[in-house]
């Protein structure tokens, strides 16, 4: 059925070229505005049964939509099925919780795109999708020769199915991203980019995966392992930018280094992080 609130020269925004159900909502709204003046956030609280103030909350990225409201926003914006399908799959995607959850929404999400509607930009977006395909990839560089499904699989931690390895292995080849040589397997120096729908949201789930494992190798890991520490600073607001300039330059240094390496062992995983734990205090003189 597809969106049938236009006129013939508006072109309706595609709802399978979003990753980000919300990005898709503001577009679809601005676009019914474009075409029906009197179209309000009222009027879409009238016509789905959820508070107006909520829906503002929700297309300003602060609150979720609940299960129940799905199906009357794919009404209001005349969504047909496998359209309302992969919206659903889209709002899984942004609640999603946990590696595996966070996964799984997303490649529920995939499989409701035909494939002419797949582009090469989600095949490099589904590089996100597994914490584990750039450790493959760096895996197979290391072993060369010795590379193999099995072997890959056996030293991955948290442990990895032989099949995910497999089709990862083949993703990573589908990118160019590995090739093969003489030495067995090596890796390419290439750049996934994604195209700029939807990239944050999969980049972000693949940050957060990357930060629950190190907080399960806390446990799982010696401190003889790893080292994870912590800092409490306060800085002045002006001062971020050149806070992240220099933990981009410890990223450079570390880049070179693995680079470097004469005879790499292990992948490592390293996660730098800086965020707030205040806002300003607007009160002080």
């Amino acid at each position: 059925m597809g969106i049938v609130w236009f006129m013939e020269h508006h072109q309706p925004p595609d709802v399978f070229a979003y990753l980000d159900y919300r990005a898709c909502l503001r577009d679809l709204y601005q676009a019914r505005k474009a075409s029906d003046r009197f179209f309000s956030y009222r009027q879409m609280a009238l016509r789905t049964g959820v508070d107006a103030g909520w829906i503002a909350k929700v297309l300003s990225g602060q609150e979720h939509l609940s299960q129940r409201s799905l199906q009357p926003f794919a009404r209001l914006f005349g969504m047909g099925e496998r359209e309302s399908a992969y919206f659903e799959a889209l709002v899984a995607l942004a609640k999603a919780r946990g590696v595996q959850e966070r996964a799984a929404a997303f490649e529920s999400a995939m499989a409701l795109k035909s494939p002419a509607r797949r582009t090469l930009g989600e095949q490099q977006l589904a590089y996100y999708g597994r914490w584990w395909h750039p450790a493959v990839r760096c895996l197979l560089a290391l072993l060369g020769n010795r590379a193999s499904s099995a072997r890959i699989a056996g030293l991955l931690r948290p442990r990895v199915q032989e099949q995910e390895v497999s089709d990862s292995i083949e993703l990573l080849k589908s990118l160019g991203l590995v090739k093969k040589s003489g030495k067995g397997w090596e890796a390419v120096d290439a750049f996934v980019s994604s195209p700029p729908e939807g990239a944050k949201a999969a980049v972000r789930a693949y940050q957060a995966a990357t930060m629950d494992l190190a907080k399960d190798a806390l446990e799982s890991h010696s401190p003889a392992d790893r080292d994870i520490s912590t800092l409490t600073l306060s800085f002045d607001r002006r001062d971020l930018p050149l806070v992240k300039e220099r933990l981009a330059a410890v990223r450079d240094s570390l880049i070179q280094l693995s680079r470097e390496a004469e005879h790499p062992e292990v992948v490592y995983q390293v996660n730098m992080q800086i965020f707030p734990l205040s806002v300003p205090d607007e009160t002080k003189p």
